[in-house]
């Protein structure tokens, strides 16, 4: 299996080498003319929540060269994220009025409607595409979503589409038509090892798959943080010479919130006093009814003055600078993190679960993994850095370091060698271009 993508192990997928006499015509002259490359980046998030997927895209279409490609975005939803592309020049579609039009005919329809819906929908992709010009779709979230619509779309119009797998690991869900599309994409970019064992079980040859790990603009993200540490903690009404610890993540069972309570519970009460958490993070209305339970909790168990739930907040890089520890607690395998790594951008101690990406990202000399299922250990870590500050600033100091494994230049440099796999027509620069990718991506355990 590939370690990051452009590594020398690198292949063009078996079967898929003869990709170029699948490009139409159109596609080849645009490239040799040197016109930029249109490609669609389609966020399928519908929740109203917004989350890793839509930092991650956003700071790839930052980071991509405008003389070789062209973005579109287009989102199923409107969001923070969509003013400030377009800002940057990007073309931004939103998608919300017909994905809800879709939604209600596939929810209450008969079985001929719906049936007739879906070819309804394919059509509708497919002039969306050609309307745009695009050619090349990249689907940002899961190949579990997009497959049974625009994949389709791709291959009337004979142009290729590629799929992020950042999603659920458990693999393609639906009936046998579904499952055949999950496996019928172009080409896969794996967010982890996690994820990539995943593909490989769902029946995804390892030669369509490449291991790209998400990155962080770490200047970027450093240059947002806006208030200093004792504003922030004097917003929050935590005292000076406390530990504060912060989770990011959106308020839902799976992310764990619960296990940190239950860890805070089984604290010593001498190192529970001395740490405030505050949890910050949106959440939709299915998850209201955790939420309850979570207040329940902290009411129950005495943790009012130590706890505190934020809410969706647009200055996360504010709290993370103000926090000694950063948590991550998810009880199902987070397929990255990304986090994680924004905690270590900025110096903080990571305790993370000892699953999916965290697990990858986390090494010994940057932060403490645990077991979710296992509240206990995640307090004995906690105690253990509460009362150990010069234990804390050297995990701090080695997430810095561990966090220049992780930038958005590598993802870019990654994903665009890939493209330039799919677009074979490219000018003779891309030959070039993949060679620095595969001297620049190698595997971690290769640096």
């Amino acid at each position: 299996m590939h370690g990051l993508a452009g590594s020398p192990g690198t292949l063009i997928p078996r079967g898929r080498a003869d990709i170029a006499h699948r490009t139409p015509n159109r596609l080849k002259h645009v490239n040799l003319q040197g016109t930029p490359v249109r490609i669609l980046y389609i966020e399928a998030n519908e929740d109203g929540t917004v989350g890793g997927s839509h930092r991650v895209l956003f700071d790839l279409v930052s980071n991509l060269d405008r003389t070789q490609y062209e973005p579109v975005v287009l989102f199923y939803q409107d969001n923070a994220y969509a003013p400030r592309l377009r800002a940057l020049g990007v073309d931004v579609v939103i998608l919300e009025e017909v994905r809800a039009r879709e939604r209600v005919i596939r929810r209450t329809g008969n079985r001929l409607t719906k049936v007739f819906e879906n070819f309804a929908t394919i059509v509708r992709r497919f002039r969306f595409l050609r309307q745009h010009r695009i050619d090349l779709v990249h689907i940002n979230n899961s190949p579990a979503t997009g497959n049974d619509d625009w994949l389709p779309a791709t291959r009337i119009l004979r142009i290729p589409c590629v799929a992020s797998v950042a999603g659920d690991a458990r693999g393609p869900g639906g009936g046998w038509l579904h499952k055949r599309l999950f496996r019928a994409f172009d080409h896969y970019l794996s967010v982890s090892e996690f994820i990539t064992q995943a593909m490989l079980r769902a029946g995804i040859k390892s030669d369509r798959m490449d291991l790209i790990y998400p990155g962080v603009d770490l200047e970027s993200f450093r240059a947002r943080v806006k208030r200093t540490r004792e504003d922030v903690r004097r917003e929050l009404g935590i005292p000076g010479h406390a530990v504060m610890a912060l989770m990011v993540g959106n308020v839902r069972q799976w992310k764990g919130q619960h296990v940190v309570l239950a860890a805070l519970e089984q604290m010593p009460a001498t190192a529970r006093s001395e740490l405030y958490v505050a949890f910050a993070g949106g959440l939709t209305v299915d998850d209201q009814p955790y939420m309850n339970e979570l207040e329940a909790t902290v009411e129950r168990a005495g943790l009012a003055d130590h706890v505190t739930f934020l809410g969706s907040r647009d200055d996360v890089p504010d709290l993370l600078n103000a926090s000694d520890i950063a948590l991550h607690a998810s009880v199902r395998p987070e397929p990255f993190g990304l986090v994680v790594v924004e905690a270590m951008s900025l110096g903080k101690a990571v305790v993370a679960a000892n699953s999916g990406g965290p697990a990858e990202v986390v090494d010994r000399s940057s932060g403490i993994t645990f077991d979710s299922m296992v509240p206990a250990q995640l307090a004995e870590v906690l105690t253990s850095l509460v009362h150990d500050p010069i234990r804390r600033g050297e995990l701090g100091k080695g997430a810095l370091q561990r966090a220049e494994q992780f930038t958005v230049r590598r993802y870019a440099t990654g994903v665009r060698h890939v493209y330039e796999r799919m677009l074979p027509a490219r000018s003779a620069g891309a030959s070039h271009s993949a060679m620095s990718a595969k001297q620049d991506l190698r595997p971690l355990s290769q640096r």
